[in-house]
């Protein structure tokens, strides 16, 4: 039975290929993790520590995410490559990490020289707008006087 606040439940088998199993079950949403908010900060701190191939993360007796829940969750398992989701938390975790995932290279290149160009051709455009008013008053002129 599901917990009504979230939870993590850390178990150690030594004699394991992955040592560390840890299940996360009850509601992780902002309400579920605000009750028991400091121990599963500190069940995350110690997981920080072991090297993310020591651990195997079980999802799937989760009752309930939402957007909180599925950050906390995304950034505890990175990484991981052992992670059993339920189907129906699959793409909400999934979104969340691929907006976690900050882009290696930019997608296109900086152009330092940029300020300058753009003043230049500003400046351009001015004198072009100077010299057409200058045509244009000159003409009124001379069709003023004729």
């Amino acid at each position: 039975m599901a917990a009504p606040d979230a939870a993590l439940e850390i178990e150690t088998v030594p004699d394991e290929p992955v040592p560390m199993r840890v299940r996360a079950y009850g509601e992780w949403t902002f309400n579920g993790l605000k009750a028991r908010r400091a121990e599963i900060l500190r069940g995350l701190a110690e997981l920080r520590r072991q090297p993310q191939d020591r651990i195997a993360w079980d999802l799937t007796r989760i009752a309930d995410l939402d957007d909180a829940g599925a950050l906390w969750l995304a950034r505890a398992v990175r990484g991981t490559q052992q992670v059993e989701v339920s189907p129906r938390h699959r793409e909400m975790l999934a979104q969340v990490k691929r907006g976690l995932r900050v882009p290696d290279v930019l997608a296109q290149p900086v152009d330092l020289l940029f300020g300058v160009v753009a003043t230049g051709e500003a400046a351009m455009r001015f004198a072009v707008h100077l010299r057409d008013a200058t045509v244009l008053l000159g003409q009124i002129v001379l069709d003023a006087a004729a």
